[in-house]
């Protein structure tokens, strides 16, 4: 008898263990693109065999090997390492390229007509070939997959997205060969996408006002990319799965076979329903978009953006936009959209998503945490100090029933992600902190000038020799201190005895600086610091420096 199918009532059968993507093989073209390392690295957590090709020379931590693009030496390994993976995964919107997405397709329906195993093709697709084209249904109802087959034809840099979709949708062979198409809204996150926010994140890192084109109240569907690849992952387990009864389908948005244009949303677990048994393209679409950040405006997530950075907000002519070479035209479009039930399912599973979107931190809940503060010792030590226990007789008694005994203090939950969080994400994965630059240059060049501008300019410290020479030279041991010359500076006098001293008059407080005089006595220190800084042997100077 078949263990794996499911019991019924008055069976024993044992529950088979729940489906992992462990030990599958999986393959990124562009693996070195910002999504194909967000796609490769959340599979490879997943402890799957992630293999690739890269456009550039340099490896990727993340793939176990990958191989040259157009490179003749690697591609006979090239195809060997798609012909035998599991899932293959296609970031259409990088160089996006309809020969290079159809030579890929075509060698994985190959290998799986030669050796018939079971195949997953996922498309993460860009904001740019559907949004702008696909007419939200309005009356809060959702976006299905069939109005995104009905979408306007798609003009621009998104036409080519587009039609890579439509490839990947209609390699489609049920039970062989399944192909997704994940459609997500603009991406942000993990370092700042080119069609995203990552022209309006660098220009506010360099110092420059963000730019608000239009009235900037157009509505921006936006995507964590942390989500696309939790969407990715939960497309290709209930792909693979082999044991579908035993799970709720994952893909609920599939065509419902008893009703001709109508999607089942909502199928009953008790009928398993997976959309690889009904042969349309409407199935094929899967639309990602983050459920807790409704109506983000295109002012609103430029005005998070400046006010991490410290920088104004600026606005711009809506046809300007074009004019940009670093800016994405994705920047103008208005769309409001539901992610599919798939989609939703696997952000709100994702226990590392991000939270709060381009918005303020948000509380989130953890279970790691104490939810109370335990203050019943202080209480005690404070009675007993107070005599509250007197007469008592008896002792700490039992709180009454429906009495709350427990700590009226509540640790507030952490806040966690928004804004913040994206912008360090966009700082360390493109290495932009910490600043260290070294100025240096000839006589009367004012290098010192040049570093002090800079260092105002992006809020981190200036360091020259004279201000290195203040600081270490103290430190130094005596040997060093006599070398230099350094002369211990006399301790101040005591209030007392200066109190005694002066009489009646210590008794009177002691002026207060003005900021000029301030002024004034730390540029007199810094030019002594500089002149003795100068006097020095080129052989002392250099042992102060190092």
């Amino acid at each position: 008898m078949d263990q794996r199918r499911p019991s019924t009532p008055g069976e024993d059968h044992p529950e088979p263990p729940p489906f992992t993507l462990e030990g599958k093989r999986v393959f990124v073209a562009h693996v070195d693109s910002r999504v194909g390392g967000v796609l490769g690295r959340a599979f490879r957590d997943a402890g799957c065999d992630v293999r690739g090709v890269r456009d550039g020379e340099k490896e990727v931590e993340f793939a176990k090997e990958t191989y040259m693009a157009d490179y003749d030496r690697h591609d006979g390994m090239r195809r060997a390492a798609l012909a035998a993976a599991d899932i293959v995964l296609i970031p259409l919107a990088v160089a996006p390229d309809t020969e290079a997405a159809k030579d890929t397709i075509e060698t994985v329906e190959a290998a799986a007509a030669d050796d018939g195993k079971k195949r997953v093709i996922i498309g993460v697709s860009s904001a740019s070939s559907w949004a702008g084209g696909t007419r939200p249904r309005g009356n809060g109802e959702e976006t299905a997959a069939a109005d995104l087959e009905r979408r306007v034809p798609v003009r621009g840099p998104g036409k080519l997205v587009a039609d890579a979709e439509r490839l990947v949708a209609r390699a489609h062979k049920p039970g062989r060969l399944e192909c997704f198409c994940v459609l997500p809204g603009m991406l942000y996150g993990e370092g700042e996408f080119d069609d995203g926010f990552l022209g309006l994140c660098r220009g506010a890192w360099e110092g420059g006002a963000v730019p608000v084109f239009g009235d900037g109240l157009n509505v921006l569907p936006l995507c964590h990319a942390g989500n696309v690849a939790a969407v990715a992952l939960e497309l290709a387990a209930e792909a693979l799965d082999q044991n579908p009864g035993f799970r709720v389908p994952a893909v609920p948005d599939a065509i419902d076979p008893t009703a001709t244009g109508t999607l089942n949303l909502n199928p009953k677990p008790a009928i398993p329903a997976y959309p690889s048994a009904v042969d349309s393209l409407q199935s094929r679409y899967v639309l990602a978009v983050d459920e807790d950040t409704p109506g983000a405006t295109q002012i609103s997530v430029a005005a998070s953006i400046a006010r991490e950075f410290a920088v104004p907000l600026v606005r711009f002519p809506a046809s300007s936009l074009a004019l940009s070479e670093r800016l994405t035209p994705n920047l103008l479009t208005h769309a409001e959209f539901c992610s599919s039930d798939i989609a939703r399912r696997a952000i709100v599973a994702n226990a590392t998503r991000h939270r709060g979107g381009w918005g303020a931190p948000v509380e989130v809940d953890d279970p790691s945490l104490a939810d109370v503060l335990d203050v019943e010792d202080e209480k005690k030590e404070e009675e007993k100090a107070t005599g509250a226990d007197d007469g008592d007789g008896g002792g700490d008694a039992a709180p009454a029933e429906g009495e709350d005994d427990g700590s009226p203090w509540e640790l507030a939950p952490p806040k966690v992600g928004g804004a913040p969080a994206v912008i360090d994400a966009f700082l360390e994965r493109n290495n932009l902190v910490p600043l260290r630059l070294v100025v240096r240059g000839p006589p009367l060049s004012f290098p010192e000038a040049i570093a002090e501008q800079i260092a105002e300019a992006y809020s981190v410290a200036s360091l020259t020799p004279a201000s290195l020479v203040r600081h270490w030279l103290p430190k130094c041991d005596q040997e060093v201190k006599d070398k230099c010359g350094y002369v211990e500076p006399e301790p101040e006098p005591e209030p007392e005895v200066e109190a005694a001293a002066d009489g009646e008059d210590a008794a009177e407080k002691p002026k207060e600086k003005t900021e000029a005089e301030l002024a004034a006595e730390s540029a007199a220190k810094k030019k002594e610091a500089e002149e003795t800084y100068a006097g020095y042997a080129e052989d002392v100077k250099l042992d102060l420096i190092r």
